[in-house]
């Protein structure tokens, strides 16, 4: 959207809160890769854009709903990040919450 942004494949705004996100087709054999590699890709996107809104949110938008859907989702939401508006079907603590 401007000059320098990274390579991201889609982002629009709404108001004043943009949305950059990854898209990824997925098979058997690469489904973890491929998420994984679009949540890294978002956050870095997250927080290297330079827009003028209030927030930046990230977006990770998949063809088909993987099989370990509440692992990604839980992930995803500890990271301020919308899996394709999957519902989370888990409880996860927050991304604050210490870990062990």
């Amino acid at each position: 959207m401007e000059a320098g942004d990274p390579p991201f494949d889609i982002a629009w705004k709404h108001g004043n809160i943009a949305f950059v996100g990854e898209v990824k087709s997925l098979t058997a054999d690469n489904e973890d890769r491929q998420i994984r590699l679009a949540i890294g890709q978002v956050i870095d996107y997250v927080y290297s854009l330079q827009w003028n809104v209030h927030a930046v949110r990230g977006v990770v938008a998949i063809e088909r709903k993987p099989k370990k859907i509440d692992h990604w989702m839980a992930l995803c939401k500890d990271h301020g990040i919308t899996l394709n508006g999957y519902p989370c079907r888990c409880s996860r603590r927050s991304a604050t919450s210490s870990r062990s």
